[in-house]
C-alpha cells in the first residue's frame, strides 16, 4: 500500500493540526517574516517588493499545510452543479462526446483504463449585464474554453475556486473575449483513495467540452480560444494534439491557444542540480517531486498507462527530453496560433522553454508568441495581488488576440 498523501488526514488530528499551524503562523512565523523581509537580503527574491515576498511566503506555507491535511478549501467537482452561483455565472451540463469521435491511441488508452465519456458540468462566465449567458454564439463573438490547473487532482471550474481568478482576470483585461466556458473535467485519484478517472479521462472531458461549444453553442473555430493554466495547459495541448492527429467531422481546430505556466512535462528530464526546478525551489511554491502529493498526482493521473508514459508520451509530456527524435520532429505542426506565458522564477521554466523551442521549430515565430516575466512564480495570474505583472500580461494577451483578429 502506498503512503497516504496526507499525513494528518483523519479527524480530529486534521483539525487540531490546522489550528496549531494557524497559531504558529500568527504568533511566530508572521512576526519573524515581517522582520527579516525588511532588508531585500531577507526576501525570497531580492527584486520583489516587501508585500510580494510576504504573500509568496504565505502561499508556500498554505501549500505545505495542505500537503499534510488535504485541501483547506473545498470546491465542487464533476458530480454536481451548486445552485448558489453569482448572477454573471451559469452552470450547465455537458453530455459526453459521442463514442464514434474517440479514436486512435486515446481510444486504446481509454479502453485500457475502462474510461468512457460522461456527462460533466461547466460554468459560463460573462461580464455583468450581458444577456446571452449560456446562449447560442453570436456571429463574430469570441468565446474561450478554459481548462483549470491543479495537477489533475485538485481545483475546480466553480467560481469559488482560486483557479477561476484567471477567468475573471481575462474578462476584466481582455475585452476581445466576450465570455468564457470553464469546464469541470474529472479529477484523478488513486490509492489509498478510490482509484478513478486516470488519463485519458480529462482528455475525453476536454473533447466533450469542445464538442459542446462547436455543436451546441455554435462557436466558430475562428472565434474560439483554448485557455489552460498549469495542468490545464497540459490538457489543452493534449486536446489540440488529438484534434490535429484525428481530423473528424464536426471537430474543426480552434484558431487560438493560450498557455499559462504550462505543466508540459511530468517526467524527470528537466530536473537536476543545475535546473530551474532546483534553482527556483526557494522562491516558487511548486511542490518537490519527492513529496507525497507530487508523487500522488503522478500515480493518480498515470495509473492506467504506467509512470513510464510520463517520460515519453507526447499527450502527457510534450516537452520531455526523453521523447524519441521521430516523435519530437513535427510535434507541433498544425497547431493554432499560440501564446505561452511563463515566469523566470518558476520551477517549471526549463521545460516551458523546451516547449517554446519546439513550437518555434515547427510553427516559426509567426506561430507562437512567448512572454517570460522576470522573477515571476508559477501560474502567477491566479493571484490578484501579483501586480502590476498580472495586469500587464493579461493586456498583452488582449493585444495578441487583436493582432490575430486583425
Amino acid at each position: 500500500m502506498p503512503p497516504h498523501p496526507y499525513n494528518y488526514h483523519w479527524e480530529p488530528i486534521r483539525s487540531l493540526w490546522i489550528i496549531y499551524s494557524l497559531l504558529f503562523l500568527i504568533f511566530l512565523k508572521l512576526p519573524y517574516w515581517l522582520i527579516i523581509s525588511v532588508p531585500r537580503s531577507g526576501r525570497l527574491c531580492r527584486e520583489w517588493t516587501y508585500g510580494r515576498s510576504m504573500h509568496v511566503r504565505i502561499v508556500k506555507w498554505a501549500i505545505k499545510l495542505s500537503d499534510r491535511t488535504g485541501e483547506l478549501l473545498f470546491s465542487p467537482d464533476h458530480r454536481a452543479i451548486p445552485t448558489n452561483l453569482p448572477p454573471h455565472v451559469q452552470g450547465v451540463w455537458v453530455e459526453g462526446i459521442p463514442d464514434h469521435l474517440i479514436v486512435g491511441q486515446i481510444k486504446d488508452w481509454a479502453e485500457l483504463a475502462d474510461i468512457r465519456p460522461m456527462r460533466i458540468p461547466g460554468y459560463w462566465y460573462q461580464r455583468p449585464g450581458d444577456a446571452v449567458i449560456g446562449g447560442p454564439a453570436r456571429r463574430g463573438e469570441k468565446i474561450a474554453l478554459n481548462l483549470h490547473g491543479g495537477a489533475y487532482i485538485t481545483f475546480s471550474a466553480h467560481p469559488n475556486d482560486i483557479s477561476q481568478n484567471i477567468t475573471r482576470g481575462i474578462l476584466s483585461e481582455c475585452p476581445s473575449i466576450n465570455r468564457i466556458f470553464s469546464l469541470e473535467y474529472r479529477l484523478s485519484s488513486t490509492a489509498p483513495y478510490k482509484a478513478e478517472f486516470p488519463f485519458p479521462a480529462a482528455v475525453l472531458d476536454a473533447l466533450s467540452g469542445y464538442y459542446y461549444l462547436i455543436e451546441t453553442v455554435g462557436v466558430s473555430p475562428d472565434d474560439l480560444v483554448i485557455i489552460g493554466d498549469s495542468a490545464g495547459a497540459n490538457l489543452a495541448l493534449a486536446l489540440i494534439r488529438y484534434l490535429i492527429r484525428h481530423p473528424l467531422h464536426p471537430l474543426p481546430i480552434a484558431k487560438s491557444l493560450l498557455l499559462l505556466s504550462p505543466w508540459c512535462e511530468m517526467g524527470p528530464s528537466h530536473m537536476g542540480l543545475d535546473s530551474s526546478f532546483e534553482d527556483n525551489k526557494h522562491t516558487d511554491y511548486i511542490r518537490d517531486v519527492r513529496g507525497n502529493m507530487a508523487e500522488y498526482s503522478l500515480r493518480a493521473y498515470c495509473a492506467a498507462v504506467g509512470l513510464q508514459e510520463s517520460h515519453h508520451n507526447p499527450y502527457i509530456s510534450p516537452a520531455s527530453r526523453l521523447l524519441p527524435p521521430e516523435v519530437v520532429r513535427g510535434l507541433f505542426e498544425g497547431f493554432p496560433k499560440t501564446m505561452i506565458i511563463a515566469g523566470s522564477g518558476e520551477r517549471l521554466l526549463d521545460s516551458i522553454r523546451t516547449l517554446r523551442d519546439r513550437f518555434l521549430k515547427d510553427v516559426g515565430q509567426d506561430g507562437v508568441q512567448y512572454l517570460e516575466v522576470p522573477n515571476a512564480i508559477h501560474d502567477f495570474c491566479v493571484f490578484p495581488w501579483y501586480e502590476p505583472e498580472r495586469s500587464t500580461v493579461l493586456k498583452a494577451v488582449e493585444e495578441w488576440l487583436r493582432e490575430k483578429r486583425g
